[in-house]
């Protein structure tokens, strides 16, 4: 089963429920005051996403949601949760607010401009098959991850975040930070560079 709607959707303080549908919209999502999406479907979105609620958008434990429109942005006065996320668009997604995905970051096609705000995968997420024609960007802004590394090996890609480390040693819980701007070097460097912070700092034997 499956609906669509051809305007934008404006939730004004209710709880909207998908249970196992396909919905596509084929405009923007504006959520206010107490509006929640509870989605354990799938949920199409061509337009924009906009959080104005004083709550987190929507139920992070079940159903996905996919962005497949042209230029679209993520914003609102609020941070936005989502539980798997799908970027399928011909161009970029632009973050005007923060979010935070507590399964899967999913790369079909499409960018992911940081714009200056926090990608946060929490302790559950992950970014899955980011790559060169497909990734997140953003001179201004991170992605984090909290892990807990213990003897961590060299086949984890931890967090999908393309940090590898192994290590005989206990780490604990432990945020990885990514960003995406040039650190000085003689011979220049790559755009992106890793933050580690482990409870117990003990030596990585390697990256």
């Amino acid at each position: 089963n499956y609906c669509i709607a051809q305007v934008t959707i404006t939730n004004n303080g209710i709880a909207i429920t998908n249970l196992n549908h396909n919905i596509y919209v084929n405009g923007s999502i504006i959520n206010q005051t107490t509006g929640f999406i509870q989605n354990s479907g799938t949920l199409n979105v061509n337009g924009d996403i906009t959080n104005n609620g004083t709550s987190a958008f929507s139920d992070s434990t079940s159903g996905e949601i996919v962005l497949n429109g042209s230029g679209q942005k993520i914003g609102g006065t609020h941070v936005l949760n989502f539980h798997k996320l799908i970027l399928d668009s011909p161009d970029t997604l632009r973050l005007d607010q923060s979010i935070r995905v507590l399964d899967s970051l999913s790369f079909t096609s499409g960018f992911i401009n940081l714009n200056g705000h926090t990608l946060d995968l929490d302790s559950s997420g992950y970014l899955q098959n980011e790559r060169l024609a497909s990734h997140v960007f953003g001179i201004a802004g991170k992605i984090t991850a909290k892990k807990y590394l213990a003897q961590p090996l060299i086949t984890d890609n931890t967090g999908g975040l393309g940090l590898r480390l192994r290590s005989g040693n206990n780490h604990g819980s432990t945020t990885i930070e990514r960003s995406h701007f040039r650190q000085p070097a003689a011979d220049s460097s790559i755009y992106r560079f890793y933050k580690v912070t482990s409870l117990f700092p003990n030596t990585i034997d390697s990256i």
